[in-house]
């Protein structure tokens, strides 16, 4: 299945702290390709982190519509959505014009799947991962959070060697005393070094969901953030 590497695969494609901890094998199953109204087993770190951004109410949801945005200085880059979870599919406005296709990547079209894939991830992740296989799990009760350097707790998440675009990948997950992402990172091939790092801020509650609409990068060159959302359940 689609592994979260791919979550930054289209993203790069438009630009080019130790501690206590425990580490074991997620549970997780993969149920589809994205995730439906239903959650699974998950390691229980993920699954509070989650819970926090209202798994509850995204259990009822059964339509989200939301716009995709990348401001990197002068350039602006947008995609905007409409996905079906009930009836599992999407639909992508361009200008003038629709495109709805399967959220199944087998029978989706390759592009449109490839878009959604990478935006959803951005604005649900904690959603998707609880539905993602394949990766181990290790959490840090006091870790240095890369943006804010506040003390936080840490959950890494890396992938196995094998499935996926880009096996062996590593994310860094920050979270407050209220188990809501303040900043993640990402580590291609889970090298030290980060590829990206960027601040989860603005949540909003969306009927129950707790979103962060604006995720600015770390060095202030670039930010992604949400707008026209609308969650019907």
């Amino acid at each position: 299945m689609y592994k979260l590497s791919f979550i930054f695969f289209i993203f790069l494609s438009i630009y080019g702290c130790k501690s206590d901890s425990s580490k074991e094998n997620s549970s997780a199953e993969s149920v589809k390709q994205v995730p439906s109204n239903a959650s699974v087993s998950a390691h229980p770190a993920l699954i509070k982190v989650a819970q926090a951004h209202g798994l509850e109410a995204w259990n009822k949801t059964k339509q989200i519509e939301f716009q995709f945005n990348v401001n990197h200085g002068e350039s602006e880059m947008q995609r905007k959505w409409l996905w079906d979870l009930e009836n599992e599919q999407i639909t992508r406005f361009i200008e003038n014009d629709e495109i709805t296709t399967s959220t199944d990547a087998k029978t989706a079209n390759p592009e449109i799947h490839q878009a959604f894939i990478n935006d959803t991830y951005w604005l649900v992740f904690p959603f998707h991962l609880l539905q993602t296989n394949n990766y181990e799990v290790e959490v840090n009760q006091k870790a240095k959070c890369p943006i804010k350097a506040d003390e936080v707790q840490e959950i890494i998440v890396q992938f196995n060697e094998t499935g996926g675009y880009t096996p062996g990948d590593l994310y860094k997950i920050y979270t407050d005393e209220n188990q809501l992402i303040q900043s993640w990172s990402f580590h291609s091939g889970g090298k030290e070094t980060p590829d990206l790092v960027n601040a989860w801020e603005n949540y909003q509650n969306f009927d129950g969901l707790q979103l962060s609409l604006n995720r600015p990068n770390n060095t202030g060159d670039f930010e992604i953030y949400f707008n026209h959302i609308n969650v019907h359940q």
